[in-house]
């Protein structure tokens, strides 16, 4: 079920947003979860992240694929994985980002491109400076640091936009505990909301061998904490 109810709005772009850390589990419930789901309601009506789920789909060459719920959730979740770079939170900090900073940041701005960039396959390929565009020129990423719960945002949101549901599953490796320590999210890929459509949808990148979806670590506990319901 869901746990929580959000009462604030996502910060945009150049806003940020300050509370508590959540050092427990009432913490995590009240105030953690909360700002993570809604962060994932808004995300999926952002026109950035809405594009970019579409730029990823058109990586699918097989248009029959394209259509595969499995096959759409996969290639958000590799695209995640392929501008993710895992890096905890500071000393006394728990810093998680929206959706739409996540996309922005893996994004190397036009301007760079053309100033640095074209000038090198202009000279390779022999070709006039001022013939070059965007198109000539291979898509560049950059690497999106952060740990779990900033991974998340994209992995929740991508897929959904999609239409393919998805959820947060918490895990802690204590199994008395009162507290849960790492967060991913899992998919409905097979649409029928049972266990094992949940678990072939679960995304974690970060993990390096966690490099297909459906591949999560092992947990004492779990907790399935709805997003759309």
């Amino acid at each position: 079920m869901f746990l929580g109810k959000a009462k604030y709005k996502p910060p945009g772009p150049g806003e940020h947003f300050r509370a508590r850390i959540a050092n427990s589990w009432e913490g995590i419930r009240d105030i953690q979860i909360p700002h993570l789901v809604e962060n994932v309601r808004q995300a999926i009506l952002d026109p950035l992240v809405i594009d970019q789920a579409g730029w990823n789909l058109l990586t699918i060459e097989d248009e029959a694929q394209r259509r595969s719920p499995v096959e759409m959730a996969r290639v958000q979740y590799q695209w995640v994985r392929g501008v993710f770079q895992y890096m905890p939170d500071g000393v006394q900090t728990e810093k998680t980002q929206t959706a739409n900073r996540f996309i922005r940041m893996s994004r190397v701005p036009r301007e760079f491109i053309m100033a640095a960039v074209a000038p090198i396959y202009a000279a390779r390929e022999r070709r006039d400076l001022g013939e070059m565009t965007l198109k000539d020129i291979p898509p560049l990423a950059v690497k999106v640091l952060g740990d779990c719960d900033e991974a998340i945002m994209c992995s929740a949101a991508l897929p959904a936009v999609c239409g393919i549901p998805t959820r947060f599953m918490l895990g802690s490796a204590d199994p008395k505990g009162d507290s849960f320590h790492h967060i991913w999210v899992e998919a409905d890929v097979y649409g029928d909301g049972s266990p094992d459509s949940w678990a072939a949808g679960a995304m974690d990148p970060t993990e390096p061998e966690f490099d297909e979806m459906g591949k999560y670590a092992e947990m004492a506990r779990y907790q399935p904490v709805e997003i759309f319901a």
